[in-house]
Order: structure tokens, then sequence, then C-alpha cells
């Protein structure tokens, strides 16, 4: 796992606790209507900004974080 890695700890999004894990297969890997809603779920990650539904666990969460 990425955690277990040298350097993990040494990041600065690790640092902040700004590391993200996102539902990719579901929404990034192959084109269709569910990339609009992977562009709203890395709208509020990356910005903060709620677009579309609100963003369930499912779909994106901090690492780290329950």
């Amino acid at each position: 796992m990425l955690t277990s890695l040298p350097g993990w700890d040494e990041l600065a999004a690790v640092r902040a606790g700004e590391v993200w894990v996102l539902a990719g297969p579901a929404y990034f890997n192959r084109p269709g209507p569910r990339v609009v809603r992977g562009a709203e779920v890395l709208t509020h990650v990356l910005h903060g900004i709620r677009a579309g539904e609100p963003v369930t666990r499912a779909e994106a969460f901090r690492l780290g974080c329950s």
C-alpha cells in the first residue's frame, strides 16, 4: 500500500491531511456520462466547492479519516 512506501510521511499532502481516495474506475477510466460526475467529485476535492449532488464516502474520502 502507498502508506508503507519510504518517504510517504514526508509528502506535503500527507502532512497536511490532504490525501484523497477517489473511485477512479467508476468515473475516470472510460468515457461516458459518469465522467461528468467525476468532474463534480474532483471539484469538491480540489476546491471544496459543491457541484451537483453531495459527494459520498463511496466516491471520495480523505485517506486516514473515517
